[in-house]
C-alpha cells in the first residue's frame, strides 16, 4: 500500500527525492509527518495571482536562534554536505532549509544557546 502524501506550501526550501522547492513552493511529503512541518516551518498562504512567493522574513534574536536550531535537527547527520570537518552544521545547508541567509557567526550564536548535553547534533 503507497504511502498517503499530502501537499504543503512551507515557508523554507524544501529538498526531497524529487528536487528542491523554494519555500512557499506545493511539495508532497508524506501525510504522517505534514503536521509536524507545518508546526515546526508555518504554510505559506496563497495569495490571489501570486505566481513566485516571496522569501520568508529573517527572524532576529531568539527566534534566529530558534530557526536555525529547528533546520539543524532536519539535516542530514550522515550527509557530510551538511557538517564541517569540525562537525558544525554548513551554513549553506541551512539557508536551504530556513529559505533566507544566515552566517557562521549567527549558526555558532544558536548552538550557543544549547548545553554541552543538550546538543542535537554531532
Amino acid at each position: 500500500m503507497a504511502e498517503k502524501m499530502k501537499t504543503v506550501h512551507l515557508n523554507v526550501t524544501v529538498v526531497t527525492g524529487d528536487g528542491e522547492f523554494k519555500p512557499g513552493s506545493p511539495v508532497k511529503i508524506p501525510e504522517k509527518d505534514a503536521a509536524d512541518y507545518l508546526k515546526r516551518h508555518g504554510e505559506v498562504v496563497a495569495s490571489k495571482g501570486a505566481a513566485e512567493k516571496s522569501a520568508p522574513k529573517k527572524p532576529t534574536g531568539d527566534a534566529l536562534a530558534k530557526a536555525i536550531l529547528a533546520a539543524m535537527s532536519d539535516l542530514d547527520k550522515d550527509n557530510e554536505d551538511h557538517f564541517t570537518a569540525s562537525g558544525k552544521p554548513v551554513v549553506s545547508a541551512l539557508e536551504k532549509l530556513l529559505g533566507y541567509d544566515i552566517t557562521a557567526a549567527e549558526r555558532d550564536a544558536a548552538l550557543a544557546t544549547v548545553s554541552s548535553d543538550q546538543k542535537p547534533l554531532v
